[in-house]
């Protein structure tokens, strides 16, 4: 997603007073933006779910 070309239609919508849309075009960017942040986490949690716990707790703790 093309974040630069949402966010100048988002404030167009804005300066235009079509708040129904603009609202509509915030809540998709919030709802990708966390969709790939639980992604990338989950993705971690993979990684680390068949490490040794010695290796896991290194990592947790560098992460700190």
């Amino acid at each position: 997603m093309d974040y630069n070309q949402v966010i100048d239609s988002m404030v167009t919508d804005i300066m235009n007073n079509s708040n129904s849309e603009a609202r509509d075009t915030f809540a998709n960017i919030m709802n990708n933006k966390i969709t790939d942040a639980l992604e990338a986490k989950k993705q971690e949690l993979q990684q680390n779910l068949y490490r040794s716990p010695d290796s896991a707790e290194e990592t947790a703790d560098a992460n700190a």
